[in-house]
């Protein structure tokens, strides 16, 4: 009998199939740059004031400026206009004298007291009173005697150097002397003013202001068409920065003298700083030859 065939070998397991590899994590999208930030515009340049310097302590030549004086020693009132005079001011901004200085034509302030004083980098304003000034004409001197209600009122300024040909503005007080004479005790002024700008001397200036003691308002000086209509005001520009007019003084008060619509009020002036920033009045106050008061007054744009 043949032999018996052998067994057959088991077949082997077969290899386990290999484990895929995990995909690949995207990467993240980047992080767009910031905008540049826009340069920033430059600032304007100031507007400058007509070729005067400033107004600042120390010597300050008058030439190109206006100087309205009132009460001044053996006169009444006075513009400088000479390029040879000078005014001196203090550390305060206070007028210490004026003139042709110190031995040709000098008002100097002596003995007297400065008040009501003010001044910024376009106008000083103020009063010598209560002493004695010096006064030098040529090498010879004198004096002028103020008492507390009396004064040299004073107002400089340096000037605009141009002005508009229309449009309009609005002035409210900066700082005044309180208004003296006629032997009453100092008035203490309010008000402001209104501007109408035209071309050529077409230009001129509503005026409303009062004086007025602890108890009563003496005096008024009210310009024609008042504040809302200065076109008819008799304060007009008589030149290319000066101002003049003579207003009506209105009063209710019987002890002023001005009851009867008679007292008139002489006031002239200019505007200072660049874009009129500063309206400078002088003022006197009459009736016929009497009742003289007088002072200066300073209003800034609004």
């Amino acid at each position: 009998t043949g032999s018996t065939g052998g067994t057959g070998s088991t077949g082997g397991t077969g290899s386990t199939g290999g484990t895929g590899s995990t995909g690949g994590t995207g990467s993240t999208g980047g992080t767009g740059s910031t905008g540049g930030t826009g340069s920033t515009g430059g600032t304007g340049s100031t507007g400058g004031t007509g070729g005067q310097p400033p107004i600042a302590p120390g010597l300050i030549s008058t030439s190109g400026l206006v100087v309205e004086l009132r009460n001044v020693p053996f006169l009444s009132s006075t513009s400088l206009t000479t390029g040879l005079a000078t005014a001196e001011l203090n550390s305060n901004g206070q007028l210490q004298s004026i003139g042709i200085c110190p031995s040709i034509a000098c008002i100097s302030r002596g003995t007297a007291e400065v008040k009501e004083a003010g001044y910024d980098q376009y106008v000083a304003w103020g009063r010598w009173t209560n002493g004695s000034t010096k006064v030098t004409v040529i090498g010879f001197n004198s004096s002028q005697q103020y008492s507390n209600n009396s004064g040299m009122h004073y107002l400089i300024g340096s000037p605009s150097a141009s002005l508009p040909t229309s449009g309009s503005a609005t002035y409210s007080l900066l700082g005044a002397t309180l208004a003296t004479g006629n032997n009453t005790a100092p008035l203490t002024l309010s008000g402001s003013a209104s501007v109408i700008f035209a071309p050529n001397l077409g230009t001129r200036v509503g005026l409303d202001v009062t004086l007025s003691n602890p108890n009563d308002k003496l005096y008024r000086i009210l310009s024609t068409g008042g504040l809302s209509n200065p076109i008819a005001s008799e304060l007009r520009l008589i030149g290319p920065n000066k101002l003049q007019g003579i207003l009506p003084v209105l009063s209710t008060i019987s002890s002023t003298d001005c009851t009867d619509g008679t007292c008139t009020a002489t006031v002239s002036g200019a505007f200072f700083g660049p874009e009129q920033q500063r309206l400078g009045l002088g003022y006197q106050i009459r009736r016929g030859t009497g009742v003289k008061i007088e002072g200066v007054a300073t209003f800034k744009k609004d």
